[in-house]
């Protein structure tokens, strides 16, 4: 079979053709790094300059970590609008007709902290459903955080957060604000001595 005595004459003028393809620049850069054998041990002394060396698990992590990757002239809450607007637009596709919340019917949102007790009231003046969950949290204890799990917010509807099973007062909560499709709208903060967002 003439086809076996080929084989290596074409092996040989492939690897001749490869090589002479590649950069000088690329051969000289090859040639200085050291041979790695797979089983070897990693030999710090004779890894390139270049590198990197992670000197424990939360270097590796710092570096790994995109979940805050925001342009500086952005704020948190779009950032968070950002990074959904992807899905947004591919449920826009599959629902023809659908449309998001607008800064109008985010204004026809009130919150109200209650005169006695902790929590607050809100008040959805719009003609959209929103949900809505609220993380409670003390400034004079520092052991005192809870979440009041999420809400539906019907249009022309409130709903009540309160505290009442917990022992501790708080004094603060963070809303996460989700349209109905479940896609982040806004975070609002409120406080006794605020009314409205």
């Amino acid at each position: 079979m003439p086809w076996r005595n080929n084989t290596l004459p074409q092996r040989l003028f492939a690897s001749t053709v490869i090589i002479a393809a590649c950069d000088p620049a690329e051969r000289d850069v090859a040639s200085s790094l050291p041979p790695v054998h797979k089983d070897a041990p990693l030999d710090l002394e004779r890894v390139p300059e270049t590198a990197m060396v992670y000197e424990d698990e939360d270097d590796f992590a710092v570096l790994h970590d995109t979940s805050n990757l925001r342009p500086p002239e952005m704020d948190e809450n779009a950032y968070r609008r950002l990074l959904q607007e992807p899905a947004r637009e591919e449920l826009r596709r599959q629902i023809p007709g659908m449309n998001t919340p607008t800064q109008a019917d985010l204004d026809l949102l009130s919150m109200r902290w209650f005169a006695q007790g902790v929590g607050f009231v809100v008040q959805n003046h719009s003609e959209r459903a929103f949900n809505i969950a609220a993380h409670f949290s003390s400034s004079t204890d520092s052991t005192c955080e809870f979440t009041v799990p999420w809400q539906s917010v019907g249009p022309k509807a409130s709903a009540m957060y309160t505290a009442h099973e917990h022992k501790c007062s708080a004094d603060r909560a963070q809303l996460t604000i989700n349209d109905d499709y479940g896609f982040f709208v806004d975070s609002v903060v409120v406080t006794p001595s605020e009314t409205d967002p």
